[in-house]
């Protein structure tokens, strides 16, 4: 997702940098902050906007920033609840504020604009928010081109902006749909006490688009005995790095089959092995020097490499411990992780990237 802000130094600062923040945030610490990626655009102008929707094709765009509204409108907002007046005077011309030059520091960008932009070179986004003051007007233009837009009807403070937008991000990475997130942001503002600021968010649709059936992402799975995203073959002797890893990736919303939480004691272990390795997405071989001399791992080792092969699953190698692991032959053209010696941010990037592989979602480029 693509995101613009604008903070033009002649008009009152906003924290949009916490408003970002807030967000990334938010997504760290529920473990999801690789399923939605953000490339934020500051000190946007109306060229950069246009770029980045021709070069980078996001789904899900966001203004953030300072609205003009021509304050004559009146509505209901969507919630049904209470009509919301705007009493702003009009002062020129209505739209989002971008940066402009050194002649016209402000541009002011109507709605009929930016639905022309989306129309020619916005074919990839199905959601805009307009995180800006008085902007449902142009949430009115932009609508005849995009699925969904989410407009705010009135003078926004910068605190129901940041939690509105916090909530709703999380709810989209969580997999619901773009109305049950719309309306956790709208619950976010309640339960903040912003009284004065629930009723500003507008979601507008698109005739034909499904606000209740569209996602953006898969969500994170519930899991049964037939639900694991991963099944994590390893020696006894490598249980701790294991454990460590297992845990990582259960705090990133991802299902582990580590054998530890899995089997009672008093089960049979190679049934419900069997059982895990049926039931899980794909496989993760953490592997040392000693772990190929154990037979169960052997054994399970050709399990996931036949459903690797047959069912095209991910078989991910994680090298753990010390020393210098053989990688079997099957497994030396694919690419692998090496955890060995590494702590905080660089065990965190690792694990990242395993996480992001097990949900097929490829890191891509930095931003531009």
């Amino acid at each position: 997702m693509a995101v613009f802000t604008a903070n033009p130094s002649t008009l009152t600062r906003l924290d949009l940098e916490g408003e970002l923040r807030s967000i990334t945030d938010e997504l760290d610490q529920v473990g999801l902050r690789g399923v939605l990626r953000f490339q934020c655009e500051p000190a946007a102008t109306p060229a950069a906007v246009q770029r980045a929707l021709l070069m980078d094709r996001p789904t899900v765009v966001q203004f953030s920033g300072h609205g003009r509204g021509s304050g004559r409108r009146r509505r209901a907002s969507t919630h049904g609840r209470r009509d919301l007046v705007v009493e702003d005077e009009p002062v020129g011309a209505t739209g989002i504020m971008m940066h402009g030059d050194a002649r016209r520091p402000v541009k002011v960008v109507s709605g009929a604009a930016l639905g022309d932009l989306f129309a020619k070179a916005g074919s990839s986004v199905r959601l805009v928010f307009l995180n800006t003051c008085h902007s449902e007007e142009q949430a009115d233009a932009l609508i005849e081109h995009v699925d969904f837009v989410v407009g705010v009807d009135g003078a926004i403070s910068d605190e129901a902006a940041r939690v509105f937008a916090t909530a709703m991000y999380r709810g989209l990475a969580f997999g619901r749909s773009v109305r049950a997130a719309f309306d956790l942001g709208v619950t976010a503002l309640k339960m903040e006490g912003l009284e004065d600021d629930w009723a500003l968010p507008v979601l507008s649709v698109r005739p034909g688009a499904d606000p209740k059936a569209t996602t953006f992402v898969d969500a994170p799975k519930r899991r049964n005995e037939q639900a694991w995203d991963a099944f994590v073959s390893y020696a006894n002797t490598d249980f701790e790095p294991v454990r460590c890893l297992a845990e990582a990736l259960h705090k990133r919303q991802l299902e582990i089959f580590l054998d530890e939480w899995e089997i009672l004691l008093g089960e049979e272990e190679g049934r419900k092995k069997d059982d895990g390795i049926r039931g899980s997405a794909h496989g993760i071989l953490a592997l040392s020097p000693q772990t190929m001399t154990h037979p169960w791992v052997e054994a399970e080792y050709a399990a996931l490499l036949e459903k690797a092969v047959s069912d095209r699953r991910r078989l991910i190698p994680v090298l753990v411990g010390e020393g210098d692991a053989q990688l079997p032959p099957f497994l030396r053209a694919r690419r692998y992780v090496d955890l060995r010696g590494k702590s905080g941010a660089a065990y965190e990037r690792e694990v990242e990237s395993i996480a992001l592989a097990l949900r097929g979602i490829r890191r891509g480029p930095p931003p531009r």
